[in-house]
């Protein structure tokens, strides 16, 4: 789907299975990470905007196929880095894992796959530093998981009715219902790495996330992440966007309940747009988006 800055209307792009996370790559491509649905692969896709075809980048590590890609960046040199946790295995709409751990990889220009860094529990978003030197990943493993399913009749569509997801095929829905437990022994954290080309070293926790006020729990649930030029350091959370320092200090709070997602967007890329499982928010924030190469062309940013 995408949205109009201008009118705000809402219209459908391209089809695709169980989409999440996407990107612009550094000629304008959209990058989408597929999570795949039953017997169906995740893969990472390139969709020409101009043509509207589709490509895959990647739908398998050695043979393997993907746990459920989640998020996705483009680094300058054109190299496409993402996320892949298991929660079509934990979400029951895929089967057991055949790479068994979740990882981040990285698909070079010749579509070889390597994963660059595993040990997270949910590995989720995932941004780099304005001068790449960085990569930010935030792990979700304090999220425990959901119920088994059962199966109801509807039409081909996707409803959502408080904590309860209807994934709807044909006439033969799974109902998942949502446990809303949390494990505060689990990762609630963003993780950063150094980066030396395609390599990543000194893996430590650049903040550990809570939830600021409100009563929701008390444990953060850090998902997507973007970076700003200035290196502040953005996530949301159930509370909303919380934005750090480069050095990790918590700067602030911009408030959306049970926010999950976010972009830097408009002509100078200062404005913010924030997904919940609701609404798609908006804010202007006196800031610019660090990376997204290509939108910066377009707007003839240095």
């Amino acid at each position: 789907m995408k949205m109009s800055l201008k009118t705000r209307e809402v219209s459908f792009v391209s089809k695709t299975t169980m989409a999440n996370g996407m990107t612009l790559d550094n000629i304008g491509n959209l990058v989408v990470c597929e999570q795949g649905f039953l017997e169906k692969r995740g893969s990472i896709q390139k969709i020409n905007l101009h043509n509207m075809t589709s490509t895959i980048a990647a739908d398998n590590w050695k043979g393997l196929p993907f746990n459920s890609p989640n998020d996705v960046v483009v680094k300058s040199d054109n190299s496409i880095w993402f996320t892949d946790p298991d929660y079509g295995q934990t979400q029951h709409f895929k089967g057991p894992s055949e790479i068994g751990k979740n990882q981040v990889y990285r698909v070079s220009i010749n579509g070889d796959v390597r994963a660059v860094a595993d040990g997270f529990t949910k590995p989720n978003g995932l941004a780099f530093s304005p001068d790449e030197k960085l990569l930010y990943v935030t792990d979700t493993g304090t999220t425990v998981g959901y119920l088994s399913f059962c199966t109801l009749n509807y039409s081909n569509s996707l409803m959502r009715r408080n904590e309860a997801l209807y994934w709807l095929i044909k006439t033969s829905v799974p109902l998942l219902l949502r446990d809303g437990t949390f494990d505060p022994t689990k990762p609630h954290d963003i993780n950063v790495f150094d980066v030396e080309g395609s390599i990543l070293s000194n893996r430590r926790v650049f903040a550990s996330v809570a939830v600021l006020e409100g009563s929701l729990p008390s444990i953060g649930v850090p998902d997507g992440i973007k970076v700003d030029t200035q290196g502040r350091v953005y996530t949301a959370n159930q509370d909303g966007i919380q934005v750090f320092s480069p050095k990790g200090k918590l700067l602030g709070l911009i408030r959306v309940q049970g926010a999950v997602n976010m972009g830097f967007v408009g002509p100078h890329l200062d404005q913010m747009i924030i997904t919940n499982s609701t609404a798609i928010h908006s804010v202007q924030l006196n800031v610019q988006a660090a990376g997204l190469l290509y939108a910066k062309a377009y707007h003839h940013h240095p």
